[in-house]
């Protein structure tokens, strides 16, 4: 069985609903999530993709026992609609979510992840009062309640409301820019911590504010972007003329860039140009590496590239 078959992902969007005010955005949502994980940027097969659009609250959990019981390396639940929250606890709503039926329990959602015997399991939720799945409450202090593998981005938190604009959610977006790239590492991996940090950065606190909760030991990258550099860019971080050591300075006389032949060797300067825009090494006062080169000056790791240069030095990266 390839990786392809073994990473799952049900995608539910809810436009229609029978009681409930139509919403614009939820379609939308579906298909750029369908985009970005149903291949990496390269494109190779990432996530095998179940679709489900306006269907009941019955068909939602039937769908969401299906994605959970059979095994697979991870899964991932989405969803993009109204959220409810009642006496009972936090609910996702499917298109005949009613007065005398609330919608798909968020405890219960829980209660079938904690049971699968799927090691990962990522939910994501853009819906109002998302960040209220998996809380518990006892004696006045409220807890979470996961069981390793699991890891939830909720658009909001558990009394908050989402938003659409542009027939778009504004998680979802942030979080289809995210995938795309904008979250990405430097060697083009995006996962769920690094989607959450970018959407909290991007929100200000006048608005809706994500909610992130995980219990995990590692993090499987949810999707491969093309990296910032190349990896075997980076494994000339360790070799002569460059940094050997971490705390080593490079000095940028012409002289020392020079080759046999008296020219400046364009792949020293191709792989320096290469890590300053990685931001991986700095120059004195912060001037730019070309203008270091003219004055002679010396460059160094930032702390950054120097945390990078650890990654590579014990083969973690």
């Amino acid at each position: 069985m390839s990786m392809y078959e073994k990473k799952k992902a049900l995608l539910i969007g809810v436009n229609e609903y029978d009681y409930y005010n139509r919403l614009k955005g939820c379609e939308n949502d579906v298909s750029m999530m369908e985009e970005v994980l149903q291949c990496h940027e390269k494109g190779d097969p990432n996530f095998s993709i179940s679709k489900s659009l306006n269907n009941t609250n019955e068909t939602i959990k039937a769908e969401i026992s299906s994605l959970l019981e059979r095994d697979a390396t991870m899964a991932l639940l989405y969803f993009s609609g109204h959220g409810n929250v009642t006496d009972d606890g936090g609910f996702i709503c499917g298109s005949n979510t009613s007065k005398d039926n609330s919608g798909v329990s968020m405890d219960w959602i829980i209660e079938q992840i904690n049971k699968s015997i799927i090691p990962e399991v990522t939910v994501i939720l853009d819906c109002c009062f998302a960040g209220g799945i998996a809380n518990e409450e006892s004696d006045g202090t409220l807890f979470t309640r996961l069981r390793k593998g699991v890891t939830i981005l909720a658009a909001t938190t558990e009394n908050d409301t989402a938003t659409e604009f542009l027939r778009k959610g504004v998680f979802t977006s942030i979080l289809y820019n995210g995938l795309k790239g904008a979250a990405k590492d430097i060697l083009g991996h995006v996962t769920a911590v690094s989607l959450y940090s970018n959407a909290e950065s991007i929100l200000s606190p006048w608005e809706q504010r994500p909610v992130f909760k995980s219990f995990v030991k590692q993090l499987t990258p949810l999707r491969f972007c093309l990296p910032t550099v190349r990896k075997r860019i980076l494994r000339q971080m360790f070799n002569e003329p460059y940094f050997s050591l971490k705390e080593k300075s490079i000095s940028l006389d012409f002289k020392s860039l020079q080759d046999e032949s008296g020219k400046i060797g364009k792949n020293e300067l191709f792989v320096l140009a290469s890590f300053e825009k990685a931001r991986l090494l700095e120059c004195p006062d912060r001037i730019p590496l070309l203008q270091a080169i003219v004055e002679g000056k010396t460059c160094f790791l930032s702390p950054y590239g120097k945390h990078v240069w650890e990654l590579f030095k014990n083969n973690q990266a």
